[in-house]
């Protein structure tokens, strides 16, 4: 059963400002991005990785994301569409072979492998499933 991950990383990150919209911004040494597809190029459950970027950054995201991390499970990286629901669509076309696809933000880079596992395990188990990680309270009183 042919699993693939859709990477929607199509925005500019307008709010944030700046030249580099924030997945190919650096966290620590490497863009944010690259965190992102790297926790899904070491599950061993991910046959293929979609990543979907502004249509400008197709070939930025080659060579400055993919290629200097060693992540050999991209096999396409897609302009996107107008709206996130367009880019999903447009990384679902491309992963057109996949009989499991998992969908996640490519600027949410704290996912780890055994997370991504459980969901595809329960994909096949159940059919469907859908990954929520408890929200910690982050207003305080000062």
């Amino acid at each position: 059963m042919k699993v693939m991950a859709v990477i929607p990383a199509a925005g500019r990150g307008e709010r944030m400002g700046g030249e580099l919209p924030k997945q190919f911004r650096t966290l620590k040494d490497r863009p944010v991005l690259a965190y992102t597809l790297l926790a899904f190029e070491r599950c061993p459950d991910i046959d293929g990785i979609v990543v979907v970027v502004p249509k400008d950054y197709v070939d930025f995201c080659s060579v400055r994301v993919v290629e200097p991390y060693g992540i050999r499970k991209v096999r396409r990286i897609v302009p996107g569409g107008r709206h996130r629901q367009d880019s999903v669509y447009e990384g679902l076309k491309a992963a057109e072979e996949a009989v499991i696809v998992v969908v996640h933000d490519g600027v949410r880079p704290l996912v780890r492998p055994k997370l991504i596992s459980r969901s595809v395990a329960l994909c096949r188990e159940r059919g469907a499933a859908v990954v929520a990680v408890p929200l910690k309270e982050t207003v305080k009183l000062v």
